[in-house]
């Protein structure tokens, strides 16, 4: 398990049963009711621009990424009238607390929907967005079903295991300002904090640029 990828080591696990030659990107077909959700939150929201999914929320508190970071995210980006920025999270009280927490400093606006989507309805919401930025979380294979560019903050996980591998995405983990292109089964377990707002606005732009580039080409 430690040598491959969690999407090849599951498939070997089917493989004696005769279920080989597959495709290994992963795929999500949502029900409609999911797409209709989505938009009545776009409309009540007022969301009529192109939007990045920011989701900073996760089950385990040492993947977290510092508040204070997220929020000059949000201000950073908030001075772009060309998109909305969506904040989405689950509903468990330590994520709500890190939401709060977030938006106690932030000096620019921002549709807050954590806690107010299903599963299903998040990952319609994620299928239609610009850009998703989150850490190592469940949005990550979300965005990786539905073709979403994505920019993932890896710390304590590695990114060898569990990154995209057939939608775009930055992966950032460590110091580096530059998105990870070398995967190891073998790297550290890194801080979070370790990770600059820098690197993540510069992939944000980065992932931003390109989409608008292949939009005029």
């Amino acid at each position: 398990m430690r040598d491959m990828h969690t999407i090849d080591y599951n498939l070997a696990l089917i493989k004696p049963f005769g279920a080989h030659g597959g495709p290994t990107a992963p795929h999500l077909d949502l029900p409609q009711s999911a797409y209709e959700k989505a938009d009545a939150l776009r409309d009540k929201w007022k969301i009529t621009k192109p939007y990045v999914v920011l989701h900073p929320g996760s089950a385990r508190q040492e993947k977290l990424w510092e508040p204070q970071r997220w929020t000059e995210i949000i201000d950073y980006f908030g001075r772009d009238n060309g998109v909305d920025l969506l904040l989405t999270s689950g509903s468990s009280h330590d994520e709500q607390a890190h939401v709060a927490a977030i938006k106690k400093n932030t000096q620019k606006e921002i549709i807050d929907l954590s806690g107010k989507t299903d599963l299903f309805t998040l990952a319609a919401l994620i299928g239609q967005a610009r850009l998703l930025v989150t850490v190592d979380s469940a949005p990550v294979h979300l965005a990786a079903a539905t073709r979403t560019p994505q920019v993932i903050l890896f710390g304590p996980t590695n990114p060898f295991h569990w990154r995209p591998r057939e939608s775009p995405a930055a992966v950032l983990h460590g110091k580096s300002t530059a998105p990870v292109t070398e995967f190891s089964p073998l790297r550290p377990r890194l801080p979070m904090t370790e990770i600059s707002t820098d690197a993540v606005i510069g992939a944000m732009d980065s992932l931003l640029s390109l989409h608008a580039a292949t939009q005029t080409s």
